[in-house]
């Protein structure tokens, strides 16, 4: 996301959270895997024998759980999805 949209956005997110969030953003790149057409981004992060799956709801992006996972990631490997775009619902 560039910056001028991040700022756009989250204009009125407490200026720490927001710094949080810039911070997290560089330490977790989201990776991308492609499945037929659609596209999957996703954060995989952390340590530990278990794996912890994260589904936002809606439209929502793997990233939105940041506080989470930053804390889950201590003692779990954790998997964080962003939906792939689609053109309608019926997809």
């Amino acid at each position: 996301m560039k910056q001028n949209n991040f700022e756009k956005i989250y204009k009125k997110a407490p200026y720490e959270l927001k710094e949080q969030f810039k911070k997290f953003r560089k330490s977790h790149p989201q990776k991308t895997l492609k499945v037929g057409e659609s596209i999957w981004n996703y954060i995989l992060c952390g340590e530990g024998k278990e794996t912890i799956l994260l589904l936002t709801g809606g439209a929502g992006k793997g990233d939105s759980w940041f506080l989470h996972i930053l804390e889950l990631e201590k003692k779990y490997h954790v998997l964080s999805l962003t939906y792939p775009l689609v053109a309608s619902r019926m997809e």
